[in-house]
């Protein structure tokens, strides 16, 4: 996946209407998002164990607000349960640029380990509710599910950065498109029809392209009759088409 951090297929399938959860609700044993959180292997008293040690009720988090700054002692890894945020990481030039968005079953705080204090900043983009695991509940019980989930996240670095090099304009769009539209049919939300939760602006720096490069290669897709796109809104109109030029230029960049 391009995307960073999109729940695993298992834990989408029990999502029924999961997003519209306030953060008051839910626990460890009935969450939808548990086969891919640390929890997964746990049952019993070690599941309740580790749900004691995990804060659900914190205020929810504001569009725009931080979660965590670059450069802020590690403490907590971080699941969405609702809404979406950005990773943001400042570049040698002094810009931001965005590295990743993060939406409900991601876990945030799986590549922090090595270096303990924040290395990227974490921003909502619309109303965020989030479960708080902290550090000292990483038991040898949840070893093996923290080291799958290290290696997803990995595959999904490489997947994005094997985006970046091989993909044009236009193919860059399309796969962003995909995975957003595959995100929601696995949490049977509407896969062709959706409303963006971050700007144009934070879509071109994830892809690595200059506003303007992406606003003429949107355009260009619209030309085709493959999307329209109005403000956040998108509707993804012909997406055979759309996953024929993925596809295309995959099969391109492997000869």
């Amino acid at each position: 996946m391009a995307l960073a951090d999109l729940p695993t297929h298992s834990s989408h399938n029990a999502a029924r209407g999961n997003a519209r959860l306030s953060p008051q609700h839910g626990r460890c044993h009935t969450c939808a998002f548990k086969p891919g959180c640390l929890p997964a292997d746990l049952e019993g008293e070690a599941l309740t164990s580790f749900e004691h040690m995990v804060m659900r009720r914190p205020p929810l988090l504001k569009a725009g607000q931080s979660l965590v700054r670059h450069g802020e002692r590690m403490h907590d890894f971080y699941a969405v349960r609702v809404g979406s945020l950005k990773a943001v990481d400042n570049s040698i030039d002094g810009n931001c640029r965005v590295m990743g968005f993060h939406f409900p079953g991601a876990i945030i705080g799986l590549a922090q380990l090595e270096y303990m204090p924040w290395t990227q900043t974490f921003v909502a983009l619309e109303d965020t509710a989030l479960c708080r695991i902290p550090l000292t509940a990483l038991s040898v019980r949840v070893h093996s599910q923290l080291i799958r989930l290290i290696s997803r996240s990995l595959q999904r670095e490489y997947a994005h950065h094997r985006l970046l090099a091989t993909k044009s304009c236009a193919g860059k769009i399309a796969t962003f498109l995909l995975d957003i539209s595959a995100d929601r049919e696995q949490r049977l939300l509407a896969a062709a029809r959706f409303t963006l939760p971050m700007t144009n602006i934070d879509i071109a720096s994830y892809l690595g392209m200059r506003h303007e490069s992406f606003s003429r290669a949107f355009i260009a897709l619209q030309h085709r009759g493959l999307v329209v796109h109005q403000g956040k809104h998108v509707h993804l109109i012909d997406m055979p088409a759309l996953r024929e030029l993925q596809d295309s230029e995959s099969r391109r960049a492997s000869v």
